[in-house]
C-alpha cells in the first residue's frame, strides 16, 4: 500500500525521539511527559483563593438539588444517585456521595476522640454492625463545611496529626453564631429513611427529633485560638431544628426557643439528653484486608503508608504543574490579596518517601490556617463592630473575615505573572493579624527569570480563581476605575511593570459589554449604576458592565464589580512579561454557588425566581430610612417545611447587619408560595425578632407581569415603632403612610408570558472572566470566530460552578486538567515521495498531552498548499480501525547496536 510505509516511518520518527541510548537495558523507567515534544515546561497555576467567612457555613444546606433532577434535597438521601458498593470498585466513589473528610463506604466507630473505620457499610448502611458504628456517608453530610471539601479536594484535608504511620483529619473552625448549623430527624415516614441503619441512636421518641449542630467553642484569646470542632447532639428534643439553631446568642448552646418564641432551656423536657463528638478522622485506613482504599483519595508512599490526597499531590509531586499560592489577607481585607507561595514545586511541602507535610509554610500550612478570627466567647460576638455602630464596612482590617475582593486579587496575579518586583503596597500593609496566624509573605520571584526560577519562557500561565460567586470590594483599586461619583484610594496600584501600564479596567469592561448582546441600555436588578445608588438591588438602566457595582440581590452595597473580567480579559489577550516570546495568562473560575435561596416556581412552563431580601431601616443609632445607607440583611438559614411545584414554605433567618457583631438571628419569616393556573400567591408571615433594629423584610421577584422589589412585613421585636422606608410596599401601596407594616402579608402575581422587557439579573463576574480571560480563536474563511464554549451548555469552558459539594472533586479536577495545554503538540511534517505530484501525501502527527491521545493525518500536498482549508484524505484512527484487531499489531523502535527495527 502506497500510504502504509509512511506510517511506520512516521512511528518510527516519533519514537526516536524518546531517547538516543538503547531501549533494552534491563531497568527502564517510562516518563509520564510526553518525551517526543521536547523539553515541555510545566504549566504555571498561581491559585487565586477567597479567604470570606462564607467558606465557612455548611456544605448541604438542605436547599440544594443535589442530583438535578428538579426537586430540592432538604433531608439527608441515602439513595442519591445509583451506585456500587463492591469495595474493590473504587470508580463507585463518585458524585453519588456525600463528599467529605469520612469514606462514604464505611463504618467507624467513635473512641472518645476520634472515628476510625472499623467495618465495610452495606448501601451506605451500617446494618447488623457493632451498636457504636456510624456511617461514614452520613457523617460527610452532617459534619462538611465548605472550607473542608475545598481543603480535601486540594490536599486530603486538615490533618490533626501527620506521621509516617497514620493520619486524622479534623473538620474547620465553626464559629459558635450564624456558621454553625444543625440538622434534624424526626421518623422513617418523615425523613425516608432509618436513622439506626446510619448511627448508634435509636428512633426518637413519640413527639421528638434528634438534633445534629455542628460547632467549635470559642476561647478568649485575641486571635481567637478554637477548640475541638465538634457534632453536638440533643437526643430525643421536643424542639424543632431552628429553635435551637436559629436563636440569638449563643447558637447551638443550652438555650432554645419554645413554639411561642421564648427562651427556656433544651433539656428542660424528661428524656432529652446532649451528646458530643470531636469531628476528627482516621483517615485512609482498610477496616479489613477486603477494603480497596480509593486510589484517587488514598496514595502508597515508598515507606507503604497510604496518606490522604488531593489534586496538588496528584499534579504537584509529579511536577506536572507548579503552583503559587494568593489569598485575601484579614490586615487588608477590603483590598487585594496577598502572595503566600511564589510559583515553583508542590513537593517540597511533601516527604516524597511518607507522604507526611513538610514544615514549609507554602499552600498547605496557609489554608490550615485561614479561618474566623476575632470572635469571642464571652459575649459571643465578633469584635469588629460595636453594638450601636451600624455603618457601611468602608475600612481596610475591620471586620476581617468579611471581604472578598476577586478582581484586585486577580490584578495582583498579573503582577505576578508579569514580573514585579514587589506586591501592590495598598495590599500588603502591616500585617499584624496575617502574621498572628503564621501566614506568610515571601518575596517576590518573577516567574520567568530562568536564572532564579528554573522556569522557561514557553510555561504556560494561569490562574486558577476559587471563590464565591459574588465578589465584593474589588472596584475601587485598580487602574482605570470608574469615578462613581466619589473618591477612591487609587494609592499604590501602579502594576511596577511596563508589560502592564495600558490596563485600564473599565476600557476593558466596555469592551466586553459591547460585544455581549443585551447588556448595553439594559434594565438590570444592580446596587448601583453609574452615579445612581440606592443599596438596593432594584432596576436599573445599565450602559455598561464598567460602570455597575453592588452585585445583586444578595450584596447590592459592598461595592462588588465586573472587573474581574477586564484583568482576565486583559491577561489573556495582552503579552504580559518582558521575557523571550509571548506569555499569556488564562484564567479559571471556581465558583461556589451562594448559600443564599433562590427559589424556582415553574409556572406552565414559565419560571418565577423569587429570592428572600431584607433591610434594616431604623431603631438603631446611626440607622435613617431616609439615609445614605441601610445594611441588607444577612440571610443565615433557610429551612424548607414543604416544597412542590404547586406549593412551598420556606422558613427564613435574618441578621440585621451585613458584617459583624453577633451574626445571629434577629428575624425568622416564613415565606409561603401557592400556585393556582398562571397565578402566584406570596404570602410572608413574620414569627421573630430578636434585634434592636428596624427590620422590613421581603423579596425580590422576576418572571411575573408584576415583577420588582418588595418589603412587605417588619420584624415582631416592634410593636407600633415603625418607620417609613423608599422601598417598603405596604397594602395601600403608598410607603409615606406612617403606619407600620404588618406582620403579614399576602400578595398576588401574575407570569408573564409576553416578551416586555423587565429586570433581570446579570450573569455572575466570574462567569464572564473566564469567558474572555481563556477563549481560542478560530479563523474560517477569513473570519476570526470566539470559542468558548464547546460542549454547548452556555457556560464558558473554563468555568465551574459549584452548585453542591458533590461536584467540587469533579468540577476541580477538570479545572486543573485545563491548565495544560489544549493545544496538539505537532510533529514535522512528512512527505512519501521525494518529488511534489499530484498524488504525493503530506503525513502530520499530533498528541494531546493531556490525555496521550495521538493522532496521524494524510493530506493531497497539492491541496494543503493551494487551499485555506483543507480536510485530510486519511487519518489512522480511522484506517486502522478498518485494519485487523489492536492486538495483532505492532509498534518498532529503532536498536542502535543490530541497527534494526524491534517491537517496543
Amino acid at each position: 500500500m502506497k500510504t502504509f510505509q509512511p506510517l511506520i516511518l512516521i512511528l518510527f520518527s516519533l519514537f526516536s525521539f524518546i531517547h538516543h541510548k538503547t531501549l533494552y537495558a534491563e531497568s527502564l523507567v517510562l516518563s509520564n511527559k510526553t518525551l517526543f515534544l521536547g523539553q515541555q515546561e510545566p504549566a504555571l497555576s498561581m491559585l487565586v483563593m477567597s479567604r470570606n467567612h462564607k467558606l465557612f457555613y455548611e456544605a448541604y444546606n438542605d436547599v440544594s438539588d443535589l442530583d438535578g433532577d428538579g426537586i430540592l434535597d432538604i433531608r439527608y438521601r441515602p439513595s442519591l444517585g445509583s451506585h456500587n458498593d463492591n469495595p474493590n470498585d473504587s470508580s463507585s466513589y463518585n458524585d453519588n456521595y456525600y463528599y467529605g473528610l469520612f469514606d462514604s463506604r464505611l463504618c467507624y466507630h467513635y473512641d472518645g476522640q476520634k472515628f476510625t473505620p472499623r467495618g465495610i457499610a452495606n448501601n451506605k448502611r451500617c446494618i447488623g454492625s457493632n451498636d457504636s458504628y456510624w456511617s461514614g456517608d452520613f457523617l460527610n453530610y452532617l459534619t462538611t463545611s465548605r472550607m473542608d471539601a475545598i481543603r480535601k479536594v486540594l490536599y486530603g484535608g486538615k490533618r490533626y496529626e501527620d506521621t509516617s504511620s497514620r493520619t486524622i483529619l479534623e473538620r474547620a473552625y465553626i464559629p459558635q453564631d450564624g456558621h454553625s448549623w444543625a440538622k434534624e430527624y424526626t421518623s422513617v415516614s418523615v425523613d425516608g429513611y432509618d436513622i439506626t441503619d446510619f448511627t448508634p441512636l435509636n428512633q426518637p421518641l413519640s413527639g421528638r427529633r434528634h438534633l445534629f449542630g455542628n460547632l467549635t467553642p470559642a476561647t478568649n484569646d485575641p486571635i481567637n485560638i478554637p477548640g475541638p470542632p465538634l457534632l453536638r447532639i440533643l437526643i430525643n428534643s421536643p424542639h424543632r431544628v431552628w429553635e435551637w439553631a436559629s436563636i440569638e446568642r449563643p447558637v447551638l448552646g443550652n438555650s432554645c426557643n419554645n413554639l411561642q418564641s421564648q427562651r427556656v432551656s433544651c433539656f428542660a423536657e424528661k428524656n432529652t439528653e446532649r451528646a458530643e463528638y470531636y469531628v476528627r478522622v482516621e483517615a485512609c485506613k482498610s477496616p479489613d484486608s477486603n477494603f480497596v482504599l480509593n486510589p484517587d483519595e488514598c496514595k502508597a508512599y515508598p515507606n507503604g503508608n497510604f496518606k490522604p490526597i488531593g489534586q496538588l499531590q496528584k499534579k504537584g509531586e509529579t511536577e506536572e504543574q507548579l503552583f503559587g499560592l494568593i489569598t485575601g489577607s484579614y490586615d487588608t481585607n477590603l483590598s487585594g490579596g496577598v502572595l503566600r507561595k511564589n510559583i515553583s514545586s508542590f513537593a517540597d511541602e511533601v516527604d516524597e518517601s511518607t507522604g507526611v507535610f513538610t514544615a514549609i509554610s507554602g499552600i498547605v500550612k496557609t489554608l490550615d490556617r485561614i479561618r474566623v478570627i476575632d470572635f469571642t466567647s464571652n459575649e459571643f460576638k465578633h469584635d469588629c463592630l460595636d453594638d450601636n455602630l451600624r455603618s457601611p464596612l468602608t475600612e481596610t482590617g475591620k471586620c476581617s473575615i468579611w471581604g472578598n475582593p476577586i478582581a484586585e486579587m486577580m490584578y495582583e496575579s498579573l503582577r505576578y505573572f508579569a514580573g514585579a518586583a514587589s506586591p501592590t503596597p495598598a495590599f500588603s500593609r502591616a500585617s499584624s493579624k496575617d502574621n498572628s496566624l503564621q501566614l506568610p509573605k515571601p518575596t517576590w520571584l518573577n516567574p520567568y527569570d530562568e536564572e532564579s526560577t528554573g522556569i522557561g519562557h514557553c510555561a504556560r500561565a494561569n490562574q486558577i480563581v476559587i471563590s464565591d460567586i459574588y465578589p465584593n470590594f474589588d472596584t475601587d483599586q485598580l487602574p482605570g476605575v470608574y469615578g462613581w461619583g466619589q473618591s477612591y484610594d487609587s494609592a499604590g496600584v501602579n502594576p511596577g511593570t511596563s508589560t502592564l501600564s495600558s490596563l485600564n479596567v473599565v476600557n476593558e469592561a466596555n469592551a466586553i459589554t459591547s460585544q455581549e448582546p443585551g447588556i448595553t441600555n439594559s434594565e438590570r436588578y444592580i446596587g448601583q449604576s453609574q452615579t445612581l445608588y440606592d443599596g438596593a438591588p432594584t432596576g436599573k438602566r445599565v450602559q455598561s458592565l464598567g460602570s455597575v457595582r453592588g452585585l445583586s440581590p444578595e450584596e447590592p452595597t459592598k461595592r462588588g464589580g465586573y472587573y474581574s473580567a477586564s484583568i482576565a480579559k486583559f491577561g489573556w489577550e495582552q503579552d504580559i512579561s518582558e521575557a523571550k516570546d509571548k506569555q499569556n495568562v488564562k484564567s479559571i473560575a471556581v465558583v461556589l454557588e451562594s448559600p443564599v435561596p433562590k427559589i424556582e416556581i415553574p409556572i406552565s412552563g414559565k419560571l418565577v425566581t423569587l429570592i428572600p431580601f431584607g433591610k434594616t431601616v431604623g431603631g438603631c443609632i446611626g440607622i435613617q430610612p431616609d439615609g445614605d445607607y441601610q445594611p441588607t440583611n444577612t440571610i443565615l438559614d433557610v429551612y424548607v417545611e414543604s416544597f412542590s411545584s404547586t406549593s412551598g414554605k420556606f422558613r427564613i433567618n435574618f441578621e440585621d447587619v451585613e458584617q459583624g457583631n453577633d451574626h445571629e438571628m434577629d428575624a425568622i419569616v416564613e415565606y409561603i408560595y401557592e400556585v393556582e393556573g398562571n397565578n402566584l400567591r406570596i404570602t410572608l408571615n413574620s414569627v421573630y425578632g430578636a434585634g434592636n433594629c428596624v427590620q422590613h423584610i421581603g423579596y425580590v421577584i422576576s418572571g411575573t407581569t408584576t415583577d420588582g422589589t418588595y418589603l412587605d412585613v417588619r420584624d415582631v421585636s416592634f410593636s407600633n415603632d415603625d418607620v417609613d422606608y423608599i422601598l417598603d410596599t405596604p397594602p395601600g401601596g403608598n410607603y409615606k403612610d406612617g403606619k407600620p407594616l404588618p406582620y403579614f402579608s399576602t400578595r398576588e402575581f401574575t407570569a408573564d408570558f409576553s416578551s416586555n422587557e423587565t429586570a433581570t439579573l446579570l450573569k455572575d463576574p466570574l462567569w464572564y472572566a473566564a469567558k474572555w480571560g481563556g477563549y481560542e480563536t478560530v479563523t474560517q474563511n477569513n473570519v476570526d470566530r470566539m470559542v468558548w464554549d464547546t460542549n454547548n451548555d452556555t457556560n464558558p469552558d473554563n468555568y465551574f460552578l459549584v452548585t453542591n459539594m458533590l461536584s467540587l472533586p469533579r468540577q476541580l479536577e477538570q479545572a486543573f486538567q485545563s491548565t495544560i495545554t489544549d493545544v496538539p503538540a505537532m510533529s514535522s511534517v512528512a512527505f512519501d515521495s521525494t518529488r511534489l505530484t499530484d498524488d504525493t501525501l503530506i503525513y502530520r502527527a499530533s498528541f494531546q498531552p493531556q490525555n496521550w491521545h495521538g493522532e496521524i493525518l494524510a493530506y493531497n500536498a497539492n491541496t494543503a498548499i493551494t487551499q485555506d482549508t483543507i480536510q485530510a484524505n486519511w487519518t489512522a484512527s480511522e484506517t486502522l480501525s478498518k485494519q485487523a484487531s489492536s492486538n495483532s499489531r505492532n509498534i518498532y523502535t529503532f536498536r542502535p547496536d543490530t541497527q534494526q527495527g524491534i517491537p517496543f
